[in-house]
């Protein structure tokens, strides 16, 4: 099994309906391209995307939301849903679907130049047990504060190549800062154990997300992880590398979610 613990900070932000995550975009002093970050959720059966022009490396400026796109979700039984643009300029799809094993097309025009990413329905897999461990720290403002470490578990599909995301929320706030992307390398078919790296306090409702996902989703995010594992300096610009194509930032990926709620 391979695990990349990922802290990622600053300038972009993208949602999927209801979490966040901050995604560094670095950008060098040439023409704005275009940013598309766009996840479907299977078990809800519902897609959001977001199209916005990158801004010159240098500028501070919050990257532009593109708000007349063109943007279509097409399954392999040929069906195409058009997505619909929100308040906040979000593209929207309802009600999908789309099965395990499916490959499902996402195509983004804009001005009359069109950007197309494929991602392939992953396997619906169940986070089994969140078992917590109470400890203090020896030491420190907080050290006779009670805090909990939890670690999860859940049993892998048998066969194939599965790739995994795990994310946690403390009284119902995401944990942008911190999370994991896991592959199933060497434990094929097994139960996979994976702790939890925050801490959290005693009173706290800790809920952990298992998301299982598409191969283009955990390359994007690992590819991000590398970037800044290797040391890169802040002023060497560099995105990770997606997977949609004309040269688009960005990436569509796909995925199932289970969670366990706890008191503490």
């Amino acid at each position: 099994m391979k695990i990349f613990n990922i802290i990622i900070a600053s300038l972009s932000i993208f949602l999927v309906t209801g979490c966040e995550d901050i995604i560094d975009l670095e950008l060098d002093n040439t023409t704005p391209r275009i940013v598309i970050e766009a996840n479907l959720d299977a078990t809800h059966q519902q897609i959001a995307v977001i199209v916005s022009k990158s801004n010159d490396f240098y500028e501070a400026a919050e990257q532009v939301k593109v708000m007349n796109a063109v943007v279509e979700l097409k399954g392999e039984n040929g069906e195409t849903i058009s997505l619909n643009r929100n308040d906040s300029g979000i593209y929207e799809g309802m009600d999908l679907s789309v099965q395990q094993g499916e490959e499902v097309t996402l195509s983004v025009d804009v001005d009359g130049v069109n950007y197309t990413a494929i991602a392939k329905m992953p396997s619906e897999i169940n986070l089994m047990t969140v078992d917590t461990m109470k400890f203090n720290l020896p030491f420190g403002p907080a050290a006779s504060e009670e805090s909990f470490q939890m670690t999860t578990s859940w049993d892998d599909v048998l066969g194939e190549k599965n790739y995994y995301r795990l994310k946690s929320y403390r009284d119902d706030v995401y944990d942008s800062g911190n999370f994991s992307v896991i592959n199933d390398e060497g434990l094929d078919g097994n139960k996979i154990t994976q702790p939890i790296r925050s801490r959290f306090e005693k009173g706290s409702k800790v809920t952990i997300e298992l998301l299982s996902t598409d191969q283009a989703y955990y390359d994007y995010f690992l590819d991000l992880d590398g970037s800044q594992s290797e040391g890169l300096s802040s002023s060497i610009p560099y995105n990770a590398k997606g997977n949609f194509s004309n040269n688009a930032l960005g990436y569509f990926g796909a995925y199932y979610t289970s969670a366990i709620t706890i008191q503490l």
